[in-house]
């Protein structure tokens, strides 16, 4: 037994030494140098960004909303719900700062602070309440900051409508409206009737002028309550009074009725006189008496018609023929006939008129219509109508995406990657834009969210969520480990959903890094009819190759880095296919040394080129983490980057 155990141990003592002798040898030392460094480069990083994470370096926010937008009816109110989550270290708490803002009248509705541990929400409720008249939308916005580092917002919506008692006195208006408009129809045509008659008559006789201004009156009256009711004022549309005077067109219409009869009447007795004169000129064996008396009558009638030339007076006209006709009855009644000789009149004018005809007829299609109300949407004290069906293509309101880039750290939720162009989002929303906050695909709720909205939102996008439907519920995957292809097919469901809420029918597209390539690569698989505009920020247009890439591993999913790199079969397709038709603005940092080329600090200057984009370039600096690839999403640190943004969206 002693001596087993003996020649154990004398065999252990031996094999520690030939070990011992193994590891001195100094090019064992080497490679165990060389393993170890390695190691080191692989994980060492990931292993300092985690440790980042765990100590309060590294964290996220996450702002659930419940729910997102209200319909209420006038006067009634109902309660939302904001729930906070701040995932940070375990070893410390974090201060939240949070706002409600009514965007629509530019004040701040509440406002203060709280402190969180990790996995501990917390919760604000609000009570939304809807104006007592008329109907629109409301927008609210709540934000939560942790000092300068992450703020998340989402954007409340208030739809408000009539109620029970409003809907009745609408009913009551509509109809006294359909009255007014009724009778000022019968006024019109009646007007239109005694214009028609008026035009016909004022070319033979003397008249005076319709009335007009009381027909135009009585159309602003009417106007005026339509406008009241566009405005909800139902009680001002029931009070009005409206005196629509037919009786004065009714008059007008019976004495031009009855001109018209007397003129026609006029045109019966010129020609009976002259029928009846030419008759007694035909007379034989006048005397020179009647010659005379006939002759003076001749005169007359030629004086006569010459006067129908111009405008008469129809009943002096008459009076006048009919006494020319009197005369030539007497002188038929006391004719001599005992001269035997030929006498010559001089030449009778004849007058030429002839009766008017009164052909009246019209389909009359009023001009009064009772518009719908106005939806109104106030924002900063501004209010207009809000948008409809033909905001749909106004280039002015499309919505904004920002699309983040590659995540430097696949172990923290996608969450942060969606923080990353935060800073844009928040200046353009200082610049008059609307923060729509992050938009998550869900297909849940209201599809036309935001359609009433006329002003340009800016939402964060991040194709690391995918939905998955069962039966029962919807559930939000993150998923931040998948290929480009597959994150080009997310965004088309995030473009599509967010023209959905926004009834637009197209996008801008603002893109960083990873993000551009993911957005070349949408518009190549499914057209360019959605996005409006592209603009790129920093991207590896075409791959990346050298230190990046084998560095890229470590700060992320190995697919990105394979699809990324330079000679893969994605740049391959993303280079070499379709070229975007669209404006497409393709922003470049340079400032930076990179494997003896220019950069930003990721991305080579030779990467990010693309000959058929509007290229620009931004010089900066990269200062140990602190990389000009990411320093120039900061508004505040390089301003030139925004602008040219910004221009670019509005321009």
């Amino acid at each position: 037994m002693n001596e087993v155990k003996e020649k154990s141990n004398k065999k252990v003592k031996f094999d520690l030494t030939k070990l011992t002798s193994f590891f001195k040898k100094p090019a064992v030392l080497i490679i165990i140098l060389l393993l170890f460094f390695i190691l080191l480069i692989f994980f060492g990083t990931k292993i300092y960004l985690s440790i980042r994470f765990l100590i309060g370096d590294e964290f996220f926010v996450h702002l659930t909303v419940d729910p997102q937008e209200f319909f209420l009816n006038n006067s009634d109110s109902a309660k939302g719900e904001f729930n906070v989550y701040v995932s940070t270290n375990l070893f410390c708490k974090s201060l939240c700062e949070y706002e409600l803002l009514d965007l629509s009248e530019n004040k701040v509705i509440d406002k203060g602070n709280f402190d969180t541990v990790i996995s501990n929400p917390y919760s604000k409720k609000y009570f939304f309440e809807a104006p007592d008249k008329g109907a629109g939308q409301i927008l609210y916005l709540f934000e939560v900051s942790t000092g300068e580092t992450i703020r998340k917002s989402s954007l409340i919506t208030v739809n408000y409508n009539l109620n029970e008692d409003q809907l009745f006195l609408r009913n009551k208006a509509i109809k006294r409206l359909n009255e007014f408009i009724e009778e000022d129809t019968k006024l019109n045509i009646l007007y239109l009737e005694n214009k028609y008659l008026y035009n016909i008559l004022s070319k033979k006789v003397i008249l005076q002028n319709l009335t007009e201004y009381e027909k135009l009156f009585i159309s602003d009256k009417i106007n005026e309550s339509i406008e009241n009711f566009r405005s909800y004022e139902y009680g001002l549309v029931l009070d009005k009074k409206i005196n629509f005077s037919e009786k004065t067109f009714e008059i007008e219409n019976s004495f031009l009725k009855n001109e018209f009869d007397k003129y026609n009447n006029l045109t019966f007795l010129i020609k009976q006189e002259e029928f009846e004169l030419i008759e007694l000129t035909l007379e034989k064996n006048l005397s020179i008496n009647d010659f005379a008396e006939i002759s003076e009558l001749i005169k007359r009638h030629n004086e006569f018609t010459d006067s129908l030339s111009s405008l008469i007076n129809i009943e002096d006209k008459t009076l006048e023929i009919e006494e020319i006709l009197l005369k030539l009855n007497q002188i038929k009644l006391s004719l001599n006939k005992l001269n035997e000789t030929n006498l010559i009149f001089e030449d009778i004018n004849f007058s030429g008129v002839e009766p008017l005809v009164n052909n009246f007829s019209v389909n009359y299609q009023t001009n009064l219509f009772i518009e719908n109300e106005r939806l109104i949407c106030c924002y900063n004290n501004i209010c207009e109508e809000c948008c409809d069906e033909n905001c749909a293509n106004d280039k002015t309101k499309y919505p904004i995406i920002l699309l983040h880039g590659h995540s430097f750290n696949n172990a923290i939720s996608a969450e942060k990657s969606l923080s990353d162009l935060r800073s844009i989002q928040e200046k353009l929303f200082s610049d008059g834009f609307l923060d729509g906050g992050d938009f998550i695909l869900s297909s849940e709720g209201n599809l036309q969210t935001f359609e009433n909205i006329n002003k340009q939102i800016v939402f964060t996008g991040s194709y690391y969520f995918d939905i998955y439907k069962n039966t029962e519920k919807t559930i939000i995957l993150e998923t931040q480990s998948d290929n480009l292809n597959t994150y080009a097919l997310r965004l088309n469901d995030i473009i599509q959903e967010v023209k959905l809420k926004t009834n637009k029918d197209r996008v801008i597209i603002v893109s960083h890094s990873m993000g551009g390539l993911v957005a070349r690569r949408y518009i190549q698989i499914f057209g360019e009819d959605d996005v409006e505009k592209l603009i790129l920020i920093g991207v590896p247009n075409n791959g990346i190759d050298g230190k990046i890439l084998s560095g890229c591993p470590i700060f992320g999913a190995e697919k990105h880095c394979e699809d990324m790199d330079e000679k893969s079969l994605f740049m391959n397709k993303l280079i070499y296919g379709n070229l975007p038709k669209i404006s497409v603005k393709n922003i470049i940092g340079v400032g930076c040394s990179m494997e003896g080329e220019n950069g930003d600090g990721v991305v080579k200057n030779s990467s990010a080129y693309l000959s058929w984009a509007n290229n620009s370039y931004i010089n900066g600096t990269c200062e140990g983490f602190d990389f000009l690839h990411q320093e120039m999403l900061k508004p505040e640190k390089y301003p030139e980057v925004y602008n040219l943004i910004k221009d670019f969206i509005l321009n």
